[in-house]
């Protein structure tokens, strides 16, 4: 038997400070969570929600990303997320400047999880996005970020 269920959408502009670069916007959903990636020339951040969209925490507060050990990060600008099974992954439109955080922790962003490419410097999560996989032969997930210099793929150790 198939139901239908109502679909509508959500004004995730009730969050403070919640732009987008050129284009450049990738949320997820976890769970019954929303995590969406916020960019702006002030304070930018990752935001949650929990209550389908209708109020949200900041998951950084202040001006730079948690350090030690973190140094700064781009404002924490961030424009791009995706998920797995374990991890929150984001870059920012300018870098990008990669982090993570684990699901259960999500307030525990860090950035040194892995280098960064020299070649992959250029602009982050353009429109093309970020995406997330699990690649189910290996049993590991496979994370695509976007830049101008081309699409980059993470595989979770």
């Amino acid at each position: 038997m198939l139901r239908h269920y109502r679909s509508k959408w959500v004004n995730f502009r009730s969050a403070p400070t919640h732009y987008h670069a050129h284009g450049s916007y990738t949320p997820v959903k976890v769970g019954t969570a929303w995590y969406s990636p916020g960019y702006n020339s002030g304070e930018g951040s990752i935001w949650k929600s929990t209550d389908d969209c209708k109020s949200w925490t900041n998951l950084v507060p202040g001006y730079y990303w948690p350090s030690p050990p973190n140094g700064a990060f781009m404002n924490k600008n961030a424009t791009g997320l995706a998920a797995t099974g374990k991890y929150i992954y984001s870059n920012t439109f300018v870098g990008p400047e990669l982090a993570r955080a684990p699901i259960n922790s999500d307030t525990q962003w860090l950035r040194d999880y892995t280098s960064t490419p020299a070649a992959m410097q250029g602009n982050g999560g353009l429109p093309m996005g970020n995406a997330s996989t699990l690649h189910k032969p290996s049993g590991h997930w496979m994370v695509f970020m976007a830049t101008s210099n081309g699409v980059w793929r993470y595989i979770e150790p």
